[in-house]
C-alpha cells in the first residue's frame, strides 16, 4: 500500500493491492473505511481479469466479468458501511500488444477488443443502476492515445498516470 497527498485541496489517495472483482467484498470495503476513513474508492480491477495471470490462466468471459462486477455495485452491505461510500469505477487500461497479446494463438487476452468490452460492461453497469453511489470514471481520453508507450508493456508512464490521477 502507498499514499500521496495529490493536490493543494487536501485529498488523500490511498493505493490498496486488488486484482480482481471478487476481491472487492464487504469486509475489503469495511477495512479501509476503518483503517483509513476512506468513502470514496476509485476501481480499476480489469487488468488482471484479462491477463495470464486470471485463474487457470483463462481470462474471464465477458459475462464472468459482468456478472462479478454487477455483485460488487449492487452489495447493499458496502454502502451499509458509510452513507458516504461513493464508488469510481474507472476505465481499464489499453496494454500495448507485445509478445504475449499478439501471439497466435494470444497467451495474455488483454488486446483493446477485450479491454474496450470491459469497459463498455462497466460503463453499461453504471447506467442501468442509476445510482448517485456508482459512477463510471472514463479515463480514456488520457490513456487511449498513449496506450503504446509503456515501457514494460504494462504500465502506464508516470506523466500519464499522473495526469489520469488529477483527473
Amino acid at each position: 500500500m502507498s499514499s500521496l497527498l495529490a493536490n493543494d485541496l487536501g485529498h488523500h489517495f490511498i493505493w490498496v493491492k486488488q486484482y480482481f472483482p471478487s476481491s472487492l467484498t464487504t469486509k475489503f470495503f469495511e477495512q479501509n473505511y476503518h483503517t483509513h476513513n476512506c468513502t470514496k474508492f476509485v476501481i480499476g480491477v480489469g487488468q488482471w481479469p484479462a491477463s495470464w495471470a486470471a485463474p487457470g490462466k483463462v481470462p474471464y468471459s465477458l459475462k464472468r466479468w459482468r456478472d462479478e462486477m454487477t455483485n460488487v455495485v449492487t452489495n447493499e452491505e458496502i454502502f451499509k458501511i458509510d452513507g458516504e461510500i461513493k464508488l469510481f469505477l474507472r476505465s481499464i487500461h489499453h496494454n500495448p500488444i507485445g509478445d504475449l497479446i499478439g501471439a497466435c494463438p494470444p497467451t495474455d487476452w488483454r488486446s483493446p477488443t477485450v479491454i474496450d468490452n470491459y469497459n463498455f460492461i462497466i460503463e453499461e453497469l453504471v447506467l442501468k443502476l442509476n445510482s448517485s453511489r456508482v459512477v463510471y470514471l472514463d479515463t480514456t481520453f488520457i490513456t487511449k492515445p498513449l496506450w503504446d508507450s509503456s515501457r514494460d508493456w504494462c504500465h502506464l508512464t508516470p506523466k500519464v498516470s499522473s495526469v489520469e490521477s488529477l483527473y
